[in-house]
């Protein structure tokens, strides 16, 4: 820019004087022009580079992540594996990585409520690759794409009131005991709160943790799971489904649909275990 800032204003000198030679308007014009040129030139040796726009939460490293950013993603349930900074995938960082795990399509984002999560982190519809919709990425080595798998059968099985080891139904307690305080719930794992798949209706899979048996803080149950046309047809025996937890809670994934599946599927009748768990009960009287 200095060696054409140079020729510029030799290039004014020159038209300068041929106009005052009487060269007429066309050197005064010259003149303007190539002037402008050289104050062009000057403003662009001014001129400074922009920094780069500040990446988005999604284009981000797990590790640099704050640690709302993390609780957000983890709704959407993202983890550090699915994330993209995994340091053997070829060096690729933030959102470029293949999320055909995440189970929530754009589509489905708002009417499970994580759509403001999504772009509290960044996401738009024309970025997010979660879902069923989602393309697996070529980049990835090694990996093959998970086709989804159609949900296990049991929506028609019968579920019957809670029992208990003695066959005859338990009435509900009208102030039940939970096997957290109610201050405490805010600090459940995911996999007990489940706040996507809790509700009444609307094709919830799971009750609301007050009104989820297995949450709540009593003696050893049964609840039960007929099949669609109410007692097999013959005397199959039964099922007894215990679901695991580490003796602190019931997983809800591990229970009711697990008895659903042999109820519908094998027509068995099939039986969830609430047993006592620690630590109000001992390890012995929990075995």
């Amino acid at each position: 820019p200095s060696a054409a800032a140079a020729v510029a204003a030799a290039a004014v000198a020159t038209a300068a004087a041929a106009a005052a030679s009487s060269e007429g308007a066309a050197a005064d014009e010259l003149v303007e022009a190539l002037a402008g040129l050289s104050v062009g030139e000057k403003k662009k040796k001014k001129k400074k580079s922009r920094a780069p726009p500040p990446a988005k939460p999604c284009e981000k490293p797990w590790s640099s992540l704050s640690a709302s950013e993390r609780e957000l993603a983890e709704r959407l349930r993202f983890v550090r594996g699915t994330w993209g900074d995994d340091p053997e995938a070829d060096g690729r960082d933030g959102c470029e990585e293949d999320w055909s795990d995440i189970p929530w399509s754009w589509a489905e984002l708002d009417r499970a409520a994580l759509l403001p999560t999504a772009l509290a982190l960044g996401f738009e519809e024309r970025s997010w690759k979660g879902g069923a919709a989602a393309k697996p990425s070529r980049k990835a080595r090694g990996r093959r794409p998970r086709a989804r798998r159609p949900p296990l059968p049991g929506a028609n099985a019968v579920a019957g009131p809670l029992l208990g080891l003695d066959g005859a139904a338990l009435e509900p307690s009208p102030q039940p005991r939970y096997l957290a305080s109610r201050r405490e719930w805010r600090d459940l794992p995911d996999w007990i709160e489940l706040s996507d798949e809790r509700g009444r209706g609307g094709g919830r899979p799971f009750p609301p943790l007050a009104d989820d048996p297995l949450f709540r803080d009593g003696g050893p149950a049964l609840l039960p799971f007929l099949p669609p046309g109410g007692e097999p047809a013959c005397c199959r025996g039964a099922v007894l489904v215990c679901p695991g937890g580490n003796y602190e809670f019931l997983h809800p994934r591990e229970g009711a649909p697990i008895a659903r599946y042999f109820a519908e599927a094998l027509s068995l009748r099939a039986y969830v275990l609430r047993y006592r768990l620690l630590p109000r009960h001992s390890l012995h009287q929990a075995h």
